[in-house]
């Protein structure tokens, strides 16, 4: 079975970034569990929708979504993010891991290691407010995948102290995925 690293924290904490070096360093395939998600706000009719909703509007739409493929089953959207991943591929890496269901659903993978990217609320605020203009809503932020998300670090591997700039706090992670069996790759 292919190996999985999988990236948990709240919004601004890392795991987008961490996940673009792990692809960059180690070759692996990157899958998001908010890509079917992503898929059902491109339909036309979420389109039209989300051009009335306001500048929180994307983000709670995504959550609604994300809640209803949930509720039809908690591990769907990690069994889809798995679905269809290149043989050659070294790994894959999960960067949107949030709620206990889905850490659980991917501790049951043979080959799964879970990293938790620690990151201070400051530091996250900073970095959202850099990325998307603003720091996360308060509806947004007592969302299921927001307001529970510390639980999953009760799980992880790995504990990742990111809070400082990715080029002084990624050597950490990749040392620790070299540790854990990662060579590096020329990807090209």
């Amino acid at each position: 079975m292919i190996p999985i690293i999988a990236l948990a924290g709240p919004a601004g904490s890392g795991k987008d970034t961490a996940a673009r070096a792990i692809v960059d360093t180690f070759g692996f395939t990157l899958r998001r569990l908010a890509d079917p998600i992503r898929a059902t706000l491109a339909l036309p009719a979420w389109q039209q929708a989300l051009t009335v909703a306001g500048p929180d509007g994307p983000r709670r739409a995504a959550q609604a979504i994300g809640d209803a493929f949930r509720a039809l089953d908690p591990a769907l959207l990690v069994r889809l993010a798995l679905t269809d991943v290149p043989a050659q591929s070294p790994g894959v890496v999960i960067p949107d891991v949030r709620l206990l269901a889905e850490a659980e659903a991917l501790r049951q993978w043979p080959k799964a290691w879970l990293v938790f990217c620690d990151t201070d609320p400051a530091t996250r605020a900073h970095r959202l407010r850099a990325r998307d203009g603003r720091p996360l809503s308060a509806a947004a932020a007592q969302h299921t995948t927001e307001a529970t998300v510390d639980a999953v670090a009760a799980l992880a591997d790995f504990r990742w102290a990111n809070t400082g700039p990715f080029i002084e706090t990624w050597p950490v992670l990749r040392a620790w995925l070299e540790t854990i069996g990662f060579p590096p790759v020329m990807v090209g």
